[in-house]
């Protein structure tokens, strides 16, 4: 049992790197998530479900080719880059991931020409099909460049290119569908041109080419990386299919058994309870990261230990407080940001939102499979929640299409936690803070129970209903400090950190760390 006087304490100096890179890393995410948001309220008003169905559909589909294909690199990138750098071969590194990324995109490009030539292929779905595959391309060779920048420790460029990215991709997606033709072609082809974009300006940033030159007149090759980099990632791709998966298998099922209208009505709910709650996590997940590889490489075990389990604890603070609103206003939300046409999936908003945090979690605990280069495990342990998956939509979707597929995406999620908990307990010890888990949901659910009581009847007034609903983060951090989860001068420190965010972004300047 976690007691709060069993706090890992940290070293002071990873602490402060952590914060920072937490905060660098939260308008990455921040800004991303904003746009997200943004494109569903846009497109879900500029297109029928039907339409926006088809898009989600070859979306998802693009995803999982470029996150099997691309998504071992970045982990690659980021095990191997301290020790390379520690002897000086982090040019070589990257060099190799960037032509191991160009080999692998002949793979989407050959398909893609593929299928161009021949006639009357893909039916509806066709004119989306080349400008996924470029984006699917593009963040191929992408994914090495990103991963160097988060592997250096480059938190706030790496942060400032992904809201680049973002904000590109919808701007030039919205200007095609305004000014040439209004069709979900034009947001994929937005998403395509700003990756390309952005590729170039991030190899340029990282002197891509004079590494390459430099790596290649000097000889100076990473000494059997290329065998360790495939023998470590090869079953990464098995992984990223499988979470890629885990992810998308309900949306292709209910399409199966529904049609793209139900696809359109369950991915706009889904979208904003992932893009929500990805908010929450991914920027931690990418703070944490490469501080574990990092300190695992200089010796420190124990410092890795007490940060997976500190993360921990943050990521549930964050989380479940997230789960309490969304829960009970799911209904309201999905009456702000949605069309009436796509209103009615409103109720896997909080279903996706509990699933998704639970992987995240997973994702945490993951860390000492990681470092000890247990990739075959991984994979069992994804595998095994991706097939989990596929059976319970197809026993659920049939029956209750979108509740079904969000049951079934919360259920699978789920399992992957106990999995790596167990799997990885004689190599990184992942004390879970079960204390802090049931102060949070305590906390949470007082702050629950005010929002039902607010939205429930109790007022008619909107405005009464915003501003009282604006005390809700009050009332949970409060409930917080009475049930003593977080000491008064713990909030204090809190509040002076979160007066320093807008000053370090202010600050950015064009300069990486």
């Amino acid at each position: 049992m976690w007691n709060r006087e069993e706090e890992p304490v940290l070293p002071r100096e990873l602490v402060r790197r952590f914060r920072m890179d937490l905060l660098a890393y939260l308008p990455a995410r921040l800004i991303p998530a904003a746009v997200g948001l943004a494109s569903v309220i846009v497109l879900t008003r500029l297109f029928s479900p039907e339409e926006f169905g088809r898009y989600a559909l070859v979306l998802a589909a693009g995803g999982i080719i470029q996150v099997a294909l691309g998504g071992w690199l970045r982990e690659c990138t980021i095990r191997f880059w301290p020790d390379e750098r520690a002897e000086g071969r982090e040019d070589a590194l990257l060099s190799t991931t960037v032509v191991m990324a160009l080999i692998t995109a002949v793979l989407p490009l050959g398909a893609l020409a593929l299928v161009l030539v021949v006639p009357g292929a893909l039916a509806e779905y066709r004119p989306l099909v080349p400008w996924v595959g470029i984006w699917v391309i593009a963040g191929l060779l992408y994914v090495p460049l990103g991963a160097s920048l988060q592997a250096g420790l480059r938190a706030r460029r790496y942060s400032l290119w992904e809201a680049v990215r973002a904000a590109l991709g919808l701007g030039f997606g919205l200007m095609y569908v305004f000014l040439v033709r209004r069709h979900v072609a034009g947001i994929l082809m937005g998403l395509a041109g700003a990756t390309v974009i952005v590729a170039i300006l991030v190899a340029h940033e990282v002197r891509l080419v004079p590494r390459m030159r430099r790596v290649r007149t000097a000889r100076k090759r990473t000494k059997g990386r290329p065998i360790e980099l495939l023998g470590y990632g090869l079953p990464l791709i098995g992984w990223a299919l499988g979470l890629e998966t885990l992810n998308l298998a309900d949306r292709f099922i209910l399409s199966l058994y529904h049609g793209s209208t139900a696809v359109g009505v369950y991915a706009s709910s889904y979208y904003l309870a992932d893009g929500g709650t990805a908010l929450l996590i991914l920027p931690l997940l990418a703070a944490v990261q490469p501080l574990v590889m990092h300190g695992w490489s200089a010796g420190r075990p124990e410092d890795v230990q007490r940060l997976v389990t500190s993360a921990s604890r943050v990521l549930l603070l964050l989380l479940l407080p997230c789960l309490a609103a969304t829960a009970v206003l799911a209904r309201w939300v999905a009456a702000i940001f949605l069309d009436p046409a796509y209103r009615e999936g409103y109720l896997v908003l909080p279903l996706v939102v509990a699933g998704v945090g639970a992987w995240g979690f997973g994702q945490l605990g993951q860390s000492g499979l990681q470092l000890a280069g247990r990739t075959r495990t991984m994979l069992a342990g994804v595998a095994a929640c991706a097939a989990a998956n596929v059976v319970l939509n197809l026993v659920m979707v049939p029956r209750w299409s979108y509740a079904g597929a969000a049951v079934a995406t919360l259920i699978s999620y789920s399992l992957y936690a106990p999995f790596v908990y167990w799997t990885s307990r004689r190599l990184l010890r992942w004390r879970i803070p079960w204390a802090t888990m049931g102060r949070g949901a305590t906390a949470a659910g007082v702050m629950g129970l005010g929002l039902a009581a607010v939205w429930g009847g109790w007022t008619t007034s909107l405005a009464l209903r915003l501003a009282l609903s604006g005390l809700a983060p009050v009332v949970y951090v409060g409930m917080l400090v009475l049930l003593r989860e977080l000491p008064r001068e713990s909030l204090a420190r809190a509040c002076a950190r979160l007066r320093t965010v807008v000053g370090q972004w202010t600050g950015l300047r064009g300069h990486g760390r």
